[in-house]
């Protein structure tokens, strides 16, 4: 976890004498007040003294740099490993999460004070990898004629149109790009996710950090149980998050079938206009024909003897 140190100076030269620019007249009053009220402080304590009143009221209040956030693909063995001894088509998931700490060495108000430390979340970055494959024994459906005969053309519209089959009804005939698309959904997921939750993160991970007036070392280690305490929490809620939208983008109808639907629906009017013009029938199909050879065979044994 790198620590970056950037350092908030008042500048050494002498500040320019305070002339106010001419105030509107609902203003002009209030205005009034504060430039003068201030060129009687330089008058009294001098610009040196009218720095340091300033100093207090920055450090007072550090102004917070907002952090950024970054989600990157990853190359992941454990991930293919993982889908491979699946039944699944497709798997992303998300493979790191790092959030990075700065301080901020605010100067000191008095010349004998010491600096704060003030901790700020730099950034989060989430590592994802993301895998798609053709489950064993399925075939890539190319664009017609390409393996669109008498015998296939029924059997791929019913994979493609049921989106890779169904649990005791395996595919033989899909689409890689319909799986990768459906996990681009879930990546899709992942970074607007993280977007999303950008302002509630950077919250979290600073709860219970507070500016500590000390050696850089002793603020390091005054913070570092708290920050990774806070670095798990909010990597756990990250994860609850996405894997919530994931279960809704699964349901039937939402975006991952959208996503797949998207790519096979025109391949399916391709297959059916090519049937079409070639006169292909369902009954004309090897399978129908066998079904109906078996169909025949059983007419002619006759029923069943009775037991």
């Amino acid at each position: 976890m790198g620590h970056q140190r950037e350092r908030q100076q008042l500048s050494s030269a002498a500040p320019a004498r305070l002339v106010p620019r001419a105030p509107s007249r609902a203003a002009s009053a209030g205005a009034t007040s504060i430039a003068g009220r201030l060129a009687r402080l330089q008058r009294t304590i001098g610009n040196e003294g009218v720095q340091r009143v300033l100093a207090r009221a920055r450090n007072a209040q550090p102004a917070l740099q907002r952090m950024t956030t970054e989600a990157r693909q990853v190359a992941s063995a454990e991930n293919r490993a993982e889908l491979d001894a699946s039944t699944g088509w497709g798997l992303t998931s998300m493979q790191d999460f790092r959030a990075r700490l700065r301080l901020i060495e605010h100067a000191p108000a008095e010349p004998d004070d010491d600096p704060t430390w003030e901790p700020q979340v730099s950034g989060v970055t989430v590592d994802y990898a993301t895998d798609s494959r053709l489950l064993p024994n399925v075939t890539e459906v190319p664009a017609p004629p390409g393996l669109t005969t008498a015998d296939t053309f029924a059997q791929q519209l019913d994979d493609l149109q049921s989106l890779g089959g169904s649990p005791g009804d395996a595919a033989e005939w899909y689409m890689i790009r319909a799986v990768e698309d459906h996990e681009q959904v879930h990546v899709k997921a992942l970074r607007e996710t993280l977007d999303a939750m950008k302002v509630a993160m950077e919250m979290r991970l600073l709860q219970g950090l507070r500016p500590v007036g000390d050696e850089r070392a002793m603020a390091r280690l005054s913070i570092q149980q708290q920050w990774a305490e806070n670095v798990a929490t909010v990597r756990a809620l990250y994860n609850d998050a996405t894997g919530d939208i994931g279960e809704s983008d699964h349901a039937p109808g939402g975006a991952t079938d959208t996503a797949e639907h998207a790519v096979v629906d025109p391949m399916i009017a391709q297959i059916e206009a090519y049937a079409r013009a070639q006169r292909f029938r369902p009954e004309d199909s090897f399978e129908a024909l066998m079904a109906l050879i078996d169909r025949h065979a059983a007419e002619a044994a006759g029923p069943a003897p009775a037991t």
